[in-house]
């Protein structure tokens, strides 16, 4: 049997894991939240068609990225976690805090002791995240450096990507990582950033792949 389409994974998911939580926090029920899914993703692709400035952020567009990422960029932030016992962890435009939860899942971090932190603009989105991370045990800030530091599509929404990444450098402990990525919208079209901030991000960051799946890490000393 070939592998179900990853725009399909969230409404065939038998265990519905990810809903039970979200439902705690909504109040949704099962249907409701699949007629909510729908809605919102109709909305959103049409509002794409003429500009994705326009295109408002919605539970489908965060709530996919379980689904796309947990077999993919997120076991390779795992495995920099696990660089140092007790790591400090912020991801940096974080949403709803999907990769937060997943990191925290006791498969991944027994044995481990970690600080989870998440940031975002504020939102709907992120009250969320603050509530489920609280829930856990964590708290939300920018309040001390960071082993592992992730920004993963979210520079293309900044306008002030230039001032951000040096913000985010800075809150990088020494030999700690800055994971990123910076996604190149050609038509510029979800690319708030000019293309001369672009390319002093990649300079700053020494990129070599582009601006895809990046790893900064700060010298030691």
């Amino acid at each position: 049997m070939s592998r179900p389409h990853p725009h399909t994974w969230d409404l065939i998911n038998r265990h519905k894991a990810w809903f039970k939580e979200l439902s705690m926090y909504t109040g949704y029920s099962w249907s409701e939240y699949v007629e909510e899914y729908r809605w919102a993703r109709r909305e959103f692709n049409q509002a794409a068609r003429h500009s994705l400035r326009d295109a408002f952020e919605t539970d489908w567009c965060l709530l996919r990225q379980p689904f796309y990422h947990r077999h993919s960029r997120w076991p390779d932030v795992w495995r920099e976690v696990q660089r140092v016992d007790g790591s400090r962890v912020l991801d940096w435009g974080c949403g709803t805090g999907e990769m937060l939860a997943w990191l925290d899942r006791d498969a991944w971090t027994k044995g481990k002791c970690m600080a989870l932190h998440g940031y975002d603009f504020s939102s709907p989105h992120f009250d969320y995240c603050t509530w489920r991370l609280r829930r856990r045990g964590y708290t939300n800030g920018l309040t001390q450096a960071y082993d592992v530091v992730v920004c993963y599509e979210t520079l293309e929404h900044v306008d002030t990507c230039v001032q951000t990444v040096h913000k985010l450098m800075s809150l990088v402990k020494p030999g700690g990582a800055l994971m990123w990525d910076f996604i190149d919208a050609h038509d510029g079209g979800a690319n708030c950033a000019t293309p001369v901030a672009r390319k002093e991000v990649l300079r700053l960051l020494n990129a070599q792949h582009n601006g895809q799946r990046e790893v900064w890490r700060k010298p030691l000393g």
